[in-house]
């Protein structure tokens, strides 16, 4: 129900691009392909080895596994 309402609302999803760089005070995501697309938001949702967050927080972030588990 949110992706129908995100993609009826006009914005523009890209999956399966390569984030080479992030300027974030402009809003721009530079892609691996030359590209680069202007935004009045990005989200990173790359996953654990993120560039997005890497770009953002100045330093990649290295998980801690930890003994605890989630079962829904």
């Amino acid at each position: 129900m949110m992706l129908e309402i995100t993609l009826a609302s006009g914005v523009d999803i890209k999956y399966g691009v390569k984030v080479e760089d992030i300027d974030e005070e402009a809003t721009v995501v530079k892609l691996a392909d030359g590209q680069e697309i202007r935004a009045d938001l990005i989200v990173g949702a790359d996953g654990l080895d993120s560039i997005v967050r890497e770009k953002i927080v100045g330093e990649p972030w290295t998980p801690e596994y930890g003994i605890f588990s989630n079962f829904s």
